[in-house]
């Protein structure tokens, strides 16, 4: 029987992990380029399909197995019997699903962006990418041959040829991590880069950058490119720590869980989104464990809404006291901020 506060400790980490690529993204979109992105969720689900696309067709063929129907038990048990016996398919099968979910993610994020960057006011582009999350939503909802419709279809850890249920989870979790730590230092050392100044500068003054010669619609292509890339890859890692892919897992309140994270922990502050990304994980895990274990005991308290009302007191208690988040935005540290900063 596995140990429940080890199997809770995983879920947590493993889930900070996914946040964590999430809400980092979106604070270089919007933090530090001051595009609104309503639609993450969108460029989320997106890797989560390829994932879906990619386990379910691809790795019999890497393992040099005539594929089955994919959605048909039998589908699944040979992806299962795959991954079980064959290391190489497995971990090959996941890498090409995370390329794939970049490039792809990253594409989609520009084609349906593109038409919006092109005018000044932002909130436009807030708009197209809240309702291409729903379509996408729906459109592979109703579309079974993607990811077999609202069925939804099963994909196997990359790492159950280790065998034990708890090695499994725990080497996933540390490569959830070890990713969600590749992508903070990247994004850190991106925005403390001259493209980093230039995204701020944009955020703050369009007409400054502008008038300095500035092709702000190729920035904004730019950081929207890879926002959505880092959202696929969040996609795929969550794909395959679920072992499911559903499409009705990506709704619009997803987005919002995002939005929450960035704003309470800091808006352009690295380090306060991921405590922002920690205390909205927390608070998740928390409150489904509290609501498993009153129906264990027999309780009959309703527990579906917790988490959103606690959310709600935090984010009143944020904009009230705290407007900046917890851990606010600091200057971009350059050679040059090194010389004039006031002691």
């Amino acid at each position: 029987m596995p140990d429940p506060i080890f199997s809770a400790a995983v879920s947590f980490l493993s889930y900070f992990g996914i946040f964590s690529i999430l809400s980092l993204s979106l604070n270089l979109e919007y933090g530090f380029g001051g595009q609104p992105n309503f639609g993450k969720v969108a460029f989320y689900a997106t890797g989560a399909f390829v994932a879906g696309v990619v386990a379910s067709r691809l790795m019999p063929l890497i393992a040099g197995i005539a594929p089955l129907d994919p959605f048909s038990p039998e589908g699944t048990m040979q992806r299962v019997a795959i991954t079980q016996s064959n290391p190489y398919a497995a971990l090959l099968t996941f890498l090409i699903a995370l390329l794939l979910a970049a490039l792809i993610s990253g594409a989609f994020g520009y084609l349906v962006s593109y038409p919006a960057i092109r005018i000044r006011e932002e909130w436009f582009l807030a708009m197209v990418l809240l309702v291409t999350g729903e379509i996408l939503r729906v459109v592979v909802r109703s579309y079974p041959p993607i990811v077999n419709g609202y069925n939804g279809v099963l994909i196997p850890n990359p790492f159950r040829w280790l065998g034990d249920a708890d090695q499994v989870s725990l080497a996933y979790m540390v490569l959830i991590l070890v990713i969600a730590l590749g992508v903070y230092i990247y994004i850190n050392k991106l925005v403390n880069s001259p493209f980093g100044r230039l995204l701020k500068s944009m955020r703050d003054d369009q007409i400054a950058a502008t008038s300095l010669g500035k092709d702000l619609v190729k920035v904004r292509g730019q950081v929207l490119i890879l926002g959505s890339a880092l959202a696929g890859l969040a996609g795929v890692l969550y794909a395959y720590y679920s072992g499911y892919v559903n499409p009705d897992d990506f709704i619009p309140i997803r987005t919002f869980d995002v939005w929450v994270m960035v704003v309470l922990g800091g808006i352009a502050n690295n380090r306060g989104v991921l405590l922002g990304a920690a205390i909205m994980t927390a608070i998740d895990r928390g409150t489904q464990i509290l609501a498993i274990q009153l129906q264990t005991f027999g309780g009959i308290a309703e527990l579906n809404y917790l988490r959103y009302i606690i959310v709600g007191i935090l984010m009143l208690a944020i904009l009230m006291f705290r407007q900046k988040g917890i851990l606010p935005e600091k200057p971009v540290k350059t050679p040059a901020y090194e010389v004039v900063k006031v002691e």
